[in-house]
């Protein structure tokens, strides 16, 4: 995978990945738009609200 590329749920499946989050930076760039980070990981979904409160 790489930057800007579309990622699919067979794409996630494949690395084992079942959860993400979206967090805002809270900067934005250079027409204002906001910035956002994503951050891929390994959980199960009983673990999903300590996931959250990251």
């Amino acid at each position: 995978m790489s930057i800007g590329e579309i990622v699919t749920m067979d794409d996630l499946n494949t690395f084992g990945i079942d959860s993400v989050k979206i967090i805002s930076t809270h900067e934005t760039n250079g027409s204002g738009e906001p910035i956002y980070k994503i951050v891929f990981t390994q959980t199960y979904y009983e673990d999903f609200t300590t996931f959250v409160a990251e």
